[in-house]
């Protein structure tokens, strides 16, 4: 009995002290959930990730089915670990977006804008191709993180072009070269439109960092 108290206390003693160190990244994931969903909490510069269940979902992933299935077949992967490298730095924001952050964008016809922060120097896809890509989502109106291929520390492959993922998605990948950062300000009609997907309301216009990696299949 005394063992096992011991054990509890030096459990709790050690979460404490994790929680507490500056510059840890906890992912927090329970099995039968799906990291379909990030919310972020600061504490004491610590980024705590929570994934949500798939039932807020159902078949409205936040990509599309194609980010869905990949997120159901690893729902552990990076389970309590710190992200290493760069882990997405350039992709972090915090708060709402500033009118400065939002200047500088190219508009298309359709309402995408979107501005290169790195051109890269490698191939452009064509509709049909496998890509991979890395990402980070945030809501354009309140600037909070609903989605991030960069927390789980897996990127996203899906074929670009082809309706796997939202509109805003196909027609900025197909612009961009293998290397290449860009961010995207995505219209509703372009993203999700009337509907509501998690932590997404209708009718909400979304924020975007994407890197494009490769093409092909990983």
């Amino acid at each position: 009995r005394h063992v096992r108290l011991f054990v509890l206390i030096a459990t709790v003693a050690y979460s404490a002290a994790f929680l507490q160190n500056p510059g840890s990244q906890l992912v927090l994931r329970a099995r039968g959930l799906d990291a379909v969903s990030c919310q972020r909490d600061r504490m004491d510069g610590n980024e705590i990730v929570m994934s949500a269940s798939r039932r807020e979902f159902g078949k409205n992933s936040l990509l599309g089915a194609t980010a869905l299935g990949s997120l159901l077949m690893h729902p552990m992967e990076g389970c309590c670990k710190q992200r290493g490298g760069d882990g997405g730095k350039w992709a972090r924001h915090y708060g709402e977006f500033t009118e400065e952050e939002l200047e500088g964008f190219t508009s298309n016809p359709s309402g995408l804008k979107y501005k290169d922060i790195a051109v890269g120097e490698g191939g452009m896809p064509s509709a049909g191709n496998s890509v991979q890509t890395h990402y980070s989502g945030y809501l354009l109106e309140s600037g909070n993180m609903f989605d991030s291929s960069y927390e789980r520390g897996r990127p996203l492959s899906f074929k670009v072009g082809v309706g796997q993922v939202i509109k805003g998605w196909d027609e900025a990948l197909l612009g961009m070269k293998v290397g290449g950062k860009r961010q995207l300000i995505i219209p509703a009609e372009l993203g999700y439109g009337t509907r509501s997907v998690g932590p997404i309301p209708p009718n909400s216009p979304l924020f975007f960092y994407v890197e494009l990696l490769a093409i092909g299949a990983a």
